[in-house]
Parts: C-alpha cells; structure tokens; sequence
C-alpha cells in the first residue's frame, strides 16, 4: 500500500460516501418505513428497549439490539435504523477499500469502492432499515481482517472471529462466509490457525449470549441453524420463484438500471428496471478481461470442474448446501492446476457460494443478491485490470475512471429527479387516527391484516389477521368476534365483515369497529 496516496483516496471516499448517505437519509425519511421486514426489526427493536414483546425474535438480533439501545437514549423512531444502517453503510464502503488493496492499484480500487458504493441494488436498500446491506458490510470487513491477517499481520486474524459473529447475528447467511475462508485456510496449510483460533475464544461469549436469548424467548437456542433452508415451496408467497438462473439474468440490472417512474416502490427492485447502457460497457469489459486472465493463469482446464458444477447446480436444482460444499474441492483443484493467487481462489468461492445458496431456494428477491456484491465487484475489477497490458497506463486509468463514475451518475441520476412521499402513510394515519379516536386503545384486543405495521405505529401488540388465513370472510369475521376484537384494521379494499362496522376510511387503509 502507499499511505499517501491511500488517505487521499480515502478521504475524497469518506467525504463522498458520506454525502451520499445524508442524502439517502434524508430521503428514506420522507418515504418512511417501505418494507414488511424493518418493521419486523423496528417491534424487535422495542423488545430490547423493554416496550415490546418482539415478533419472531429468533431473527438476527444485532442491528435491533443496536436500535433498541439507541431508542432509550434518543427517543422511538424509524430514522434511528436507518441512521444505524448508513453508518455501517459508511464503514463498509471503507472496509470494500481497504480489501480492494489487497488485491489492486489506488485507482483501481477507488474506483471498485465507487461502483460497489452505487450500484442500483445497493442504493435501494442501503437506508432502507433491512439487514442485507450491513450484513454485507460487515462481511467484507471479517474477509479484509482474515486476509490481512493471514498475509500481512497475524494480529488482524484476533478480530477475524468477532466480526464474522457480528456479520452472522446481523444477517445470518454471512455465516456461509466460513466457505471461502475455509478454502483459503486450507490452500494456505492452516497457517495462523493458533490466532483465529485465540480470536474465536474471545468471540465465543457473543455466541453463548445469543443463544441464552433463544433458549429465553423461543426454548431452542440452535434455532438459527434452520433459518433460511428451504422448506414446501408455497406458490403464493411473495418472492416464489423457481427459476435458479433469476439472479445471474439480472446481474446488470443490479449494477445499475433504471427504475420505473410510474411507482416510486419499483426502485427497490431493480430486475423490475432498465438496463443502463453503462452495465453492458462494464460487464463486456470485464468478461473480456477475466478472459484473459484465466489464459494467462493456465486456468482453462482447472476451472472445468467449477464450470460443470454451477450448471449442473443451477440447471437441476441440486439441495440446499450441497453445492456449496463440493465447491471447495474444485475450487482446491482449480488451484492446483493453475497459477490463479489464493486472494482470486476466495473470491470465486465467495461469489458462488452466495449464487448457489440464494438461487437454489424457492424465494428470490433482488436484495438477496447484496450478499453477491463485494465479490462481485472484485471480480469486475480483476477482468478490467487485466487491460492495463493492452493500453497504455493514461488511458486505462481515465478508462476506469469513466467506468465508476458511469456507474455512479448513472445510478444516483433516479433519485435526484423523484418527488418522495410517504409510502406508508396508511398504517401511520390509520395508528394516529385510532389513536385520537380511542386513547384507551391499549386496553383492546386489535387484529390487522397488517399487524406487523400497525404494532410498530400503535407502539402496541396488534394481533394477525389476514383473510388469506381463512377460507371464507364470515370464518375471519367468527376468529374475531371470538377473540374479543375491538377492532380490525385492513389495508386493500374494503368487504362487509359481520359484526363490525366502518368508522374510518383512508386511502389503503379501513378501521372496523366491533358492533355492541
């Protein structure tokens, strides 16, 4: 590394990054809350402030146990999460950087840090109050420490553990991270191994007091084991799909597309966007460049088995897991038959081993692919480095440089030219009306077809009742009357619901009030 030339980058980094996620914020805010999930993680956020009883509280703990504290200091708020996800944001985007230079030049990795900083799947949800975005930032952060450490100084590899526990309790599948570290231990002979695991000693208290809180709330504190291997597929759950290739179709979407103007939502789902002409640039590029590399690595024959392996998982649908696992042996005989460095083995292991494990499930959604992204944009930045022998060095660095900020203008350009509004504005005026309504609302029983949202915005528990649980309304309209509802709050269109009335319509949102 050069010092001096890397506090430059940093800084200029820092001080763009950190704009960008002002302005992020200050635009989360006014769309608010715009996903089912952050409000799972906001209620889970009031157990650990002591105001809630949490909502499947075997979910990754982390980032609400972070909410919830800050909760007691500065007051209950949505803004708190999305604060606390733009400061892991900041950090990641640091850490992307420094891993970048272990690999590349200052330019090169500037200019990686600032594709991966803005891509399109990125900026959907890197305020947005779920825990892809820092789980991934974090991930990166546990890679640099263990690579750092295994090459540089081994007294990083103390901290390589700790993170890789925070990286996991905040979003669980940063445990699959252990598969491109394992690789490398492995072509590296185990060495350091007494560090990690000294560093795995001092994290083990993290652990055991995680699973203490699942033994607590939930009577299993090995529950998280299960958390994300697929069960019966259910065609009728949003995100069901079947087909094993849906990422690697919208890999140039998720690096930078264009949203539809005719809802503001669809930009958290860039498979739903226009394709910028920048993605098609880099992506040729950079094919064409890790073409080159794999001949200049004598990789062609080692890497058949990887090859075979990734069609045959995606095109059969091998089980969950086992994909991942075989890809350790072809990624050992990949180096064997090659001169590929073990920083470039960890990564392809990287990349696939999140590939497979997201695109062999029957849920997709395009946040799932943020794990894919740090990985992703290394192996973009190895194929474009490899041009730098075929041109001269001015023009490969003002040619990196157009390519990130390409990326950059063209990703940002959406979002400077919307008008934001409250997407969740329905639950928030129906809680505040009832609220005004019924002071003592606290004192009924509330069911909702929206109760995850409701609770958040009533600061109280407000109990499931979606009529797609029911064969018939008269059956939703019977569970009520015998729960002793008071009200039933229902955000679609509104039905004739036997024994209650209407007292308040808003748009996308209805209070039915029990008859007396």
């Amino acid at each position: 590394m050069h010092p001096k030339k890397d506090k430059k980058m940093i800084s200029v980094l820092l001080l763009f990054i950190t704009l960008i996620t002002i302005y992020f914020l200050n635009l989360q805010v006014k769309l608010g809350v715009v996903y089912w999930d952050t409000y799972i993680y906001l209620w889970n956020a009031l157990m650990f402030a002591g105001i809630s009883p949490g909502y499947k509280q075997y979910l990754p703990p982390l980032i609400p146990f972070l909410t919830g504290m800050l909760f007691k200091v500065v007051g209950v708020s949505e803004v708190v999460l999305f604060v606390i996800c733009g400061i892991i944001y900041v950090l990641g985007v640091l850490g992307t950087y420094l891993f970048l230079r272990l690999r590349f030049t200052t330019i090169e990795s500037f200019a990686g840090t600032l594709i991966l900083s803005c891509m399109s799947v990125v900026l959907a949800w890197m305020v947005a109050g779920t825990l892809d975005v820092p789980g991934a930032m974090l991930s990166v952060w546990t890679i640099f420490t263990f690579v750092y450490g295994m090459e540089k100084n081994k007294k990083f590899l103390f901290f390589t553990p700790i993170l890789y526990l925070l990286a996991f309790l905040t979003r669980y599948t940063a445990g699959l991270l252990v598969i491109p570290i394992l690789t490398y231990l492995i072509v590296s002979r185990f060495k350091n191994i007494k560090e990690l695991m000294i560093g795995a000693a001092f994290g083990s208290p993290i652990l055991i007091s995680f699973m203490y809180f699942l033994y607590l709330k939930v009577g299993n504190p090995f529950i998280f084991l299960g958390i994300g291997i697929p069960g019966t597929p259910n065609p009728e759950y949003p995100g069901f799909n079947l087909d094993s290739f849906y990422y690697l179709k919208h890999i140039l979407q998720y690096i930078s597309s264009f949203p539809s103007k005719e809802y503001l939502g669809t930009y958290l789902n860039p498979s739903m966007g226009y394709t910028s002409p920048i993605s098609y640039v880099l992506a040729f590029l950079s094919i064409l460049g890790i073409s080159l590399y794999l001949k200049r690595h004598r990789a062609i024959y080692g890497i058949i088995p990887t090859i075979f392996l990734t069609i045959l998982s995606l095109k059969y649908q091998l089980i969950y897991l086992i994909p991942e696992l075989l890809l350790i042996p072809c990624m050992l005989f990949l180096y064997s038959k090659s001169k590929i460095p073990k920083l470039d083995l960890m990564v392809f292991t990287w990349f696939l081993t999140y590939l497979f494990a997201h695109s062999l499930i029957c849920l997709k959604v395009d946040r799932y692919f943020i794990t894919m992204v740090i990985p992703l944009t290394y192996i973009l930045m190895l194929g474009i480095s490899e041009l730098k022998n075929l041109i001269s060095t001015s023009k490969y660095n003002a040619l990196v440089i157009f390519l990130a900020v390409g990326v950059v203008i063209s990703s940002l350009s959406y979002y400077f030219t919307i008008t934001p509004y409250r997407l969740d504005s329905n639950l928030e005026n129906a809680a505040t009306w009832l609220k005004n309504y019924d002071p003592n609302y606290r004192q009924k029983i509330i069911f909702s077809d929206h109760w995850i949202g409701m609770s958040w915005y009533l600061k109280y528990e407000v109990k499931r009742g979606n009529p797609d649980d029911f064969k018939s309304i008269d059956d939703l309209s019977k569970m009520l009357i015998n729960s002793n509802a008071t009200y039933f709050i229902w955000t679609k269109k509104g039905f004739e619901l036997k024994g209650f009335k209407i007292i308040k319509k808003f748009k996308g949102a209805i209070i039915y009030e029990r008859c007396r």
